[in-house]
């Protein structure tokens, strides 16, 4: 049973999506992209899920 809250994107996209989420906060070390990338992405998520009038601020993720 898939979990509602649970997005899948392809292996390439995230790897795409966490170094510009990295660049984007100044992380350089890739050691830590993934699970950075990941707590930012969620952060993201959860304001979207309580606040969706907010999807504005965020256009690149809603092509």
């Amino acid at each position: 049973m898939k979990d509602e809250n649970t997005v899948s994107i392809p292996k390439s996209e995230w790897d795409e999506m966490s170094s510009e989420i990295c660049k984007h906060l100044g992380i350089t070390d890739l050691k830590y992209r993934d699970d950075v990338a990941k707590a930012y992405a969620e952060a993201i998520l959860r304001e979207l899920s309580e606040n969706p009038e907010q999807r504005s601020r965020y256009p690149s993720l809603f092509r």
